[in-house]
């Protein structure tokens, strides 16, 4: 009993005595009285109050305008999260059934805590960290009769998660000062007001079987907090103390006969699942040219899983290739064309527990020296919060979403760039349960590319306008679902090093398109435009209502781009594309210009499946026509060229359209060209 004595000798506490609401309140100082108590129950915390809920469908909202809350982390990956609380929500009553404030006189750097088993809570042996806590603690000015300005009092506080020494607090494993974020109200009523902090974000990493989680004051000595205990039945789980000192809220007697031996301190954690067993980063879908060997591609290791971990790759990778179990190394040289297939990498560990990752391999024939380079930054799922939320807003009529690319991946590489095919995921109004517009309400949108300056769209390189192919679908789900748009012949011709390709409404205004990002850890690759203010707002810089910022998520853009050097032949010359002479193109193509930009004249690149005549003509950006070729009779083959000069040309930016006349008709190829000063 001695070391309570000594550890309370300076600490007075103060009842406030609250009678129902428009009653006066009344102060009466009290001296705290140390009681002899008995043992503590073997497993104290096996009375634990706690909520669990794991979710199969995801939830939306489509214009965000507030967080909703979910103690589920879903079923991705088995993660889990569980709320912990012990009180009822009521501040605890004293004498005379009076709520009960408790107020630390001398003694700022006084704490409160109470104890929390997250690993039981969750079950299982998974590590535990934590998402968020709750707190409700109340400050001197929010009393009547109190001498601090009512509303400008600072209240502060500093948050603690300590480990556990003993059934007492040991080391300290965070601590953070805050300000209460809750507006200024007087108290008057027995319910416990209480306010989220979000920690997910706060790198706490794993946490111990046992943690207690308190505060004490910061920064302001003159306000200090008064604490509201709230019934509980368990009677060892809150301590009131200082870092290397605390005393049992049960010990706590007043000399009116008060006690604290059935109250907690209010604060609720809520933990989820860490270390899952798991793949940590999405695998790259792969795309190889045949007899060309590969780049071995070490698959990554799982993690949370119980070592040995072995891994397989199923099903038989294309002739040639070959996975290395022991080294998760995919080598070899590819001998035949494959189709995208789907690969199932999977690793197990010693519990027989198994993580599944999937990517696609594709072997594509030989292009004299061409090869494609997919760029994928999302990892299939919409965004979402701590809750998780899915992250979907809506920005109207007068925006475009970008995501910048770079296929090469050397300044050396001089090669060039052209797009072949994009995948886009927008969602339109009319997908979402809260909208009147009917399931046939047009889904139209403008595909773009821009160039690059200093990081943001600038010239546009090409534009589209173009229906949603998908079947209508209403939004129940968190997964993407993507569409491709093949822009191969679309004649756009060879690309900056520096790209942004995106997409803006086009026609339908009542059916514009949501926003539905997608994590992404790199901060700097999608751009908003705001049509208003004519200006590239980064995604990161954006904030959802209600939400947080979008600071690690991505415009779900993908795109395959090919690499390599078109010879520049002259028309009489027919290469020999894949490498068989016997072989024809079966489609007009246009390669595009090269250069493009360019400053006295261009090259026009394209592939004749007929004998053909070809006319090219070049149109200002209001539809005069300013330039036109002469026409020139061509053999069918690959690799086909008509220089064009353009000295006459004002420099600006110009359509040109290449007419081709066969006996199977004429068709036409439009694309875009930039001449420079």
């Amino acid at each position: 009993m001695n070391y309570y004595r000594n550890l309370i000798a300076g600490v007075t506490v103060l009842t406030l005595a609250i009678a129902p609401v428009h009653s006066q309140v009344v102060l009466q100082y009290k001296t705290a009285i140390i009681d002899d108590h008995p043992q503590p129950p073997e497993n104290p915390l096996q009375t634990l109050i706690m909520s669990t809920t794991t979710h199969d469908q995801a939830r939306y909202s489509p214009h965000m305008e507030s967080p909703q809350e979910k103690d589920a982390l879903g079923s991705r990956g088995g993660r889990e999260s569980v709320t912990v609380k012990y009180d009822n929500g009521k501040v605890a009553t004293g004498a005379e059934n009076r709520a009960l404030f408790v107020y630390v006189d001398n003694a700022t750097d006084a704490i409160l805590t109470t104890r929390f088993a997250p690993k039981a809570a969750l079950g299982g042996d998974r590590d535990a960290q934590i998402d968020s806590i709750w707190l409700a603690p109340y400050f001197l000015s929010q009393f009547e009769g109190d001498n601090l300005p009512p509303t400008s009092a600072p209240r502060d506080l500093t948050v603690y998660i300590y480990s556990d020494q003993g059934g007492q607090p040991g080391d300290v494993l965070f601590s953070k000062m805050i300000k209460d974020p809750r507006e200024f109200f007087d108290v008057k009523g027995d319910d416990l007001a209480f306010f989220g902090l979000d920690l997910s974000n706060e790198s706490i990493g794993a946490l111990p079987d046992i943690v207690h989680i308190g505060y004490g004051n910061a920064g302001s000595d003159a306000n200090h907090y008064v604490f509201p205990p709230s019934p509980y039945a368990t009677r060892d789980l809150s301590l009131v103390g200082r870092q290397d000192r605390w005393i049992p809220l049960w010990d706590y007697r007043l000399d009116s006969g008060t006690v604290f031996d059935q109250t907690v301190i209010p604060i609720r954690a809520r933990f989820s699942s860490g270390a899952e067993f798991r793949f940590a980063q999405r695998i790259e879908n792969q795309i190889y040219t045949v007899d060309k060997p590969i780049k071995p591609l070490v698959l990554q290791e799982a993690t949370g899983g119980k070592a040995p971990i072995s891994y397989s790759l199923t099903p038989a990778l294309p002739a040639g290739l070959n996975f290395d179990s022991s080294t998760r190394t995919i080598n070899g040289t590819p001998t035949q064309v494959a189709a995208p297939t789907r690969y199932i990498y999977r690793a197990t560990d010693a519990d027989e527990k198994t993580a599944d990752t999937g990517f696609t391999i594709e072997v594509s024939p030989a292009t004299g020296g061409f090869e494609f380079v997919d760029i994928q930054y999302d990892d299939g799922e919409i965004a979402g919060n701590d809750a998780p939320l899915l992250i979907f807003f809506s920005r109207g009529t007068g925006y475009i979403l970008t995501t910048r690319f770079v296929p090469k991946t050397t300044l050396e590489d001089t090669r060039n760039v052209r797009i072949d095919r994009i995948s886009l995921s927008p969602y339109f109004f009319n997908q979402f349960n809260n909208s009147d517009l009917p399931t046939s309400a047009p889904r139209d949108l403008t595909v773009y590319i821009y160039s690059d300056q200093g990081g943001e769209p600038k010239d546009v390189l090409f534009s589209k306008v173009i229906e949603d192919p998908r079947d209508f679908f209403g939004v129940n789900s968190h997964t993407l679902k993507f569409f491709d748009l093949d822009l191969s012949n679309e004649g756009i011709g060879i690309l900056p090093d520096v790209v942004h390709i995106g997409y803006g409404n086009a026609g339908s205004d009542e059916n514009y398109y949501i926003i539905a990002p997608a994590p992404y850890t790199k901060r700097d690759v999608s751009h908003l435009y705001v049509n208003d203010h004519n200006v590239w707002i980064p995604l990161w810089n954006v904030t959802a209502r209600g939400l947080r910022p979008l600071d690690q998520t991505v415009i779900p853009i993908r795109a395959r781009f090919s690499i390599g050097d078109i010879a520049l032949h002259t028309t009489e010359d027919v290469p020999d594309r894949d490498n068989r002479q016997d072989v024809l193109p079966v489609a007009f193509t246009v390669h595009g210009n090269y250069p493009n930009p360019f400053r006295q004249s261009t090259n026009l690149l394209f592939d004749l499946p007929l004998p053909s005549r070809v006319t090219v003509e070049v149109v200002d950006l209001i539809g005069r026509r300013v330039l036109t070729m002469p026409p020139v009779d061509l053999a069918a083959g690959w690799g086909k060229r008509i220089k064009l000069d353009g000295q006459s040309l004002v420099p600006g930016h110009y359509l040109y359209r290449v007419l081709v006349s066969s006996a199977e008709g004429t068709t036409t190829r439009n694309g875009q060209l930039v001449r420079f000063r």
